[in-house]
């Protein structure tokens, strides 16, 4: 089965590629590795099982890594502008590949099918490639290609958890659909009536909730000065439950990067969401992986931060993230990792040392785009939070906020 990521197969057995010929190719690689970071983000919310939604942010982070190096690559060469002569019909395509009717057949589809011929792209590059003229796109390959392989890994042992294949026919969908917009040659156009056929009615949509598993329970969570009421042990316990409830700022900054789908936003911007995405991620494995050495596995979770919110406008979500409740929780980062050291708790310091730097970081992230995305808006960035706080005092009028929502909420 032919890739739809490659322009010329080189059929005369030479190897190398020109800048031409270099240029179609990596914005094609780039095009869907974009493509895959939309799908990725949505279906992560969607996805019930924390543990999955663990892997597909760290695949998704992996995506937005691998489209940037292909960027600045791009960016080198002469004709090379990333975003220039991307087929339309590769685009649809691209959109497409989120409209399974469950986890499985999103992952069959983006991991098995578009996933693989991704990595067979790859790795024809690498062979084909002249090792002087293109040793650039061949580092490229070789640090690409281990991390599509270990999605492949993952996805299949994802995919063989289920007795019955059911996904197959959505793949089979995916491979008709790429198979219309490539193979060995430059994209040709396609009549709609040769698209296929979808095998179920499913559009995929961005949920308004973040989708869990039995396992948890709505709620749960104590505020903070019920947590400094309890002893040591005992609060410990309640700030890990609050780390692993990070999923929800995780789920925002997905919504964010599905919602942007094709926009001519800065990618550097969806770049440094993804960037924040994937350590709001890993906070919440800070706490499910704590609570698990203490004794005790995940069980509370609260949506209702990301449910307030997910309506408002991308900027908004961002700006109430990055310069509202970072910094509301930022006083304290420094008494908590304190706090550890003096009980001579090294693994807790350890996690909270690291979260305290990371939202130093995603305030960063927030002053520098908010101040870029307002730069010519008569609004300044107090203007955007009042907007948000009124939004929120609409959402919350006549709703009682459990226990462990506190103030800017």
């Amino acid at each position: 089965m032919s890739s739809p990521f490659i322009l010329d197969q080189k059929i005369d057995g030479s190897l190398g590629f020109d800048v031409g010929e270099t240029a179609g190719l990596l914005r094609r690689y780039q095009s869907v590795h974009r493509g895959l970071m939309r799908a990725t983000a949505g279906w992560m919310i969607a996805t019930p099982r924390y543990e999955d939604k663990y892997a597909l942010t760290y695949h998704l982070w992996d995506h937005a890594q691998h489209a940037m190096i292909l960027r600045q690559r791009l960016q080198e060469l002469r004709g090379g502008h990333p975003d220039a002569n991307i087929e339309p019909a590769l685009v649809r395509t691209l959109e497409g590949i989120a409209h399974a009717s469950n986890p499985r057949e999103f992952v069959a589809g983006a991991y098995l099918e578009l996933g693989g011929r991704l990595l067979d792209a790859y790795r024809w590059h690498q062979r084909s490639a002249d090792p002087a003229a293109n040793a650039p796109e061949i580092q490229l390959c070789k640090r690409i290609i281990p991390n599509l392989e270990a999605h492949l890994g993952w996805a299949s042992g994802f995919l063989s958890e289920q007795g019955v294949p059911q996904w197959i026919p959505w793949r089979k969908y995916v491979a008709d659909l790429l198979d219309r917009v490539g193979g060995a040659r430059r994209v040709e156009a396609h009549s709609e009536e040769s698209k296929p056929s979808l095998p179920h009615p499913s559009r995929f949509e961005r949920p308004r909730t973040v989708v869990v598993d039995e396992r948890l329970k709505r709620g749960g969570l104590l505020s903070l000065a019920e947590r400094r009421k309890l002893p040591y042990a005992e609060e410990r316990i309640e700030q890990f439950k609050v780390y692993f409830n990070e999923i929800y700022a995780a789920s925002m900054l997905a919504s964010i990067l599905y919602d942007a789908g094709n926009s001519e936003l800065p990618f550097e911007f969806l770049y440094d969401v993804a960037h924040q995405c994937w350590d709001e991620m890993r906070h919440s494995q800070f706490g499910a992986a704590r609570l698990r050495e203490l004794g005790q596995a995940p069980q509370h979770f609260d949506p209702i931060i990301y449910e307030q919110t997910e309506s408002l406008p991308i900027l908004h979500r961002f700006c109430h993230l990055t310069l509202t409740l970072e910094v509301y929780f930022m006083a304290r980062k420094r008494p908590r990792v304190i706090q550890y050291e003096e009980h001579g708790d090294a693994r807790s310091k350890l996690f909270a040392d690291i979260d305290w730097s990371d939202e130093i970081n995603h305030v960063g992230y927030g002053k520098k785009w908010i101040d870029y995305f307002l730069k010519d808006d008569c609004r300044e960035p107090d203007d955007l939070k009042n907007e948000i706080a009124e939004h929120l005092a609409r959402v919350q009028a006549g709703c009682d906020l459990p226990s462990g929502i506190e103030p800017p909420f």
